[in-house]
């Protein structure tokens, strides 16, 4: 019996690994390791990039917004302007037209008297010098985009206004 559990005087030989394959396995597994740590790096380096490359696009993005909003605020500004300039406007087109219309109401009550005086038709030839000289200064726009002067020479031309013809001129002073 060559195999037995009690010992034996003479010493065992027992087969050994060659130290070759022994330093091969050490250094596959320092590969492996390194291979690991350089993949780890690599993907460290490059969710780095991703992170900078994301924050460059925010900045762009919030870059392009806030442009954006200022100029929305801008344009906020000016409507506002011209509605305030709107309003101006109106109030005082509404002051002439109250104008215009005491000095029609005036012109008419004189012009309707059968026994008017001379200081009277003169008063009246006076109120229609201020009513044409005030036209005369303005420029109208007819709604189909021509200037009233050139209607009422055309008018002038083809004769007496009828009332279905609608010549009545939008007012900008």
């Amino acid at each position: 019996m060559t195999n037995t559990n009690y010992p034996s005087a003479s010493p065992t030989t027992t087969p050994q690994r060659s130290s070759n394959s022994k330093n091969i396995v050490i250094g596959l597994l320092a590969v492996a390791l390194l291979g690991s740590w350089a993949y780890f790096l690599m993907k460290i380096n490059r969710s780095d990039k991703e992170i900078l490359s994301k924050t460059e696009e925010g900045v762009h993005y919030m870059s392009q917004r806030d442009s954006l909003e200022s100029l929305y605020k801008f344009t906020l500004d000016k409507y506002d302007s011209v509605t305030v300039a709107n309003n101006d406007l109106s109030g005082k087109l509404t002051t002439k037209q109250t104008e215009i219309s005491k000095l029609k109401a005036e012109i008419n009550s004189i012009l309707k008297k059968k026994n008017a005086t001379s200081s009277e038709l003169a008063r009246a030839k006076t109120l229609i010098d201020e009513l044409n000289s005030w036209f005369s200064s303005r420029r109208y726009i007819v709604r189909d985009g021509t200037s009233y002067s050139v209607r009422y020479r055309d008018a002038c031309l083809r004769g007496p206004v009828t009332p279905t013809q609608n010549h009545r001129p939008t007012v900008f002073p």
